[in-house]
């Protein structure tokens, strides 16, 4: 299993779902917006997963990355995740996790998209 991107802005929420993950045995690189995942995913090559917040500072936001990740690395899940709530039609047919969310629930999505 190769690694899961936690891209979130909101540092205590990013540090404690990464380090959820991370006791469930996953591999987690978490990153504060989708400009840092974009960089990211051009020098790696072993992403599974990216598990990202809608709304971040930057150039784009989690909509926008959902998008380009399917677009560019069709072989990558995206979860998306949000204190919103999001139409089906911005969502794209892309798993969605309100906030606040159990991190064990997002846990068992991600195995199960895995």
């Amino acid at each position: 299993m190769g690694k899961i991107l936690i891209v979130e802005d909101e540092p205590l929420l990013r540090f404690v779902t990464a380090e959820t993950l991370r006791a469930a045995n996953l591999d987690v690189v978490d990153l504060a917006s989708a400009d840092e995942a974009i960089n990211y995913l051009l020098s790696e090559t072993d992403v599974d997963l990216v598990f990202t917040d809608v709304n971040m500072p930057g150039a784009i936001d989690g909509l926008a990355l959902a998008k380009t990740v399917k677009e560019n690395y069709p072989q990558i899940e995206v979860i998306v995740t949000s204190g919103r709530p999001r139409s089906p039609a911005e969502l794209n047919g892309l798993p969605f996790v309100a906030k606040p969310y159990h991190v064990d629930e997002v846990i068992e999505l991600i195995r199960e998209r895995l």
